[in-house]
């Protein structure tokens, strides 16, 4: 019985791995559906080698599967794991059948349990938490007290030790196993972060903008999908720093990236790319509809005031804007383009919103 309960493990090393996989591609944030569809499958291959304890009774390692699928993934996720399982269950029959089915659900519940007492929303998963979960796996066998009082004592007896020494090491192995795939992923988003975003705006680099900028400049060239290009720069911004300081310069650039934030859609590809100069290219769009965009930006920023220890500070930015229709050989024409309007806007006195004119 513990070389086939072992067996069983060891197969799931390979579920751990793919449920790796899954959290690489939706981006560390598997639908609870999935998580449950996974693991209830990892349940399963656990069923198909089975140790038939007496007659209608048969042990594997299909709770470890729901505990953890419940205890990654949460309700839904310990819920469909429980039911594929479950299924698979009453269509084998047999005097454990019913029994067996409640001992997922309280596999099930034993996850919630640790999940909602240990983990913090928002928090990392941790070593500790596998190991609490670990410890208190030995209660599921409780369930067996629902089989006939003669068969619960024969199947705890030939049962119990082997079945709870690898249900504690299946959870303690493949918790840590799904555990590093969680970090792992964790490592590579806040590496993708660290090379696409800006660290002070939270908005996109340069780099990140003109990755976006090759794309849109390939849609116009196949499809003429239109882009529009909004180049913005604070007003005055050195005298911010000079008098201020640089954390209040620092500031400045918070709120202003919040604005973008909020003012432009969600389509859009917002970004810093220079120490007080920002970018917003806007698919889909032409140059008269971004100019209004600028427009309504340029005002909320106008309207906005930051809050010192001093009093109230008011700051303003300048806008330039181009669009993809002008005739324009090349990304970095429309670019320069936006770049010039922007300069016009400085010299007309700063504050305003200049297109680029054909």
């Amino acid at each position: 019985m513990t070389l086939t309960l072992l067996r069983n493990t060891g197969l799931l090393a390979f579920v751990a791995l793919f449920y790796g996989f899954a959290l690489s591609y939706w981006r560390g944030r598997i639908p609870p559906v999935c998580t449950g569809i996974i693991l209830g499958i990892g349940g399963l291959i656990t069923m198909l080698d089975p140790t038939e304890v007496v007659p209608g009774v048969f042990v594997d390692s299909r709770t470890t599967m729901v505990m953890l699928a419940a205890f990654f993934g949460g309700p839904v996720a310990g819920l469909v794991s429980a039911v594929v399982t479950g299924a698979y269950r009453l269509w084998l029959g047999g005097n454990g059948a019913i029994p067996g089915v409640t001992i997922l659900l309280l596999s099930t519940g034993l996850g919630l349990v640790c999940r909602s007492f240990l983990v913090t929303p928002g928090k990392p998963f941790r070593h500790t938490h596998v190991l609490v979960l670990t410890l208190i796996a030995p209660i599921c066998s409780l369930g067996a007290f629902l089989l006939p009082i003669d068969i619960a004592l024969k199947t705890l007896q030939e049962s119990f030790v082997p079945l709870n020494v690898v249900r504690m090491l299946g959870i303690a192995f493949l918790g840590s196993v799904m555990l590093h795939e969680h970090r792992r992923v964790e490592a590579e988003s806040e590496i993708q972060r660290l090379a696409y975003a800006d660290e002070l705006s939270g908005l996109n680099n340069r780099r990140s903008f003109y990755m976006h900028l090759d794309k849109a400049w390939e849609r116009w060239l196949r499809y003429k999908d239109p882009f529009t290009i909004i180049v913005l720069d604070i007003d005055y911004f050195k005298t911010i720093n000079d008098r201020y300081g640089h954390p209040t310069g620092d500031s400045v650039i918070r709120l202003l990236s919040t604005i973008l934030n909020a003012e432009c859609r969600a389509a859009d590809v917002t970004a810093r790319i220079g120490g007080e100069e920002f970018a917003v290219l806007m698919p889909n769009t032409d140059q008269r509809t971004g100019y209004v965009a600028a427009e309504r930006i340029r005002r909320r920023i106008e309207d906005s005031t930051l809050l010192l220890d001093t009093g109230p500070l008011r700051f303003t930015a300048s806008f330039g804007v181009s669009g993809s229709h002008q005739g324009f050989d090349s990304k970095f024409e429309i670019l320069s383009s936006a770049d010039q309007a922007l300069y016009e806007a400085k010299r007309d006195g700063r504050n305003c919103v200049s297109l680029h004119a054909a």
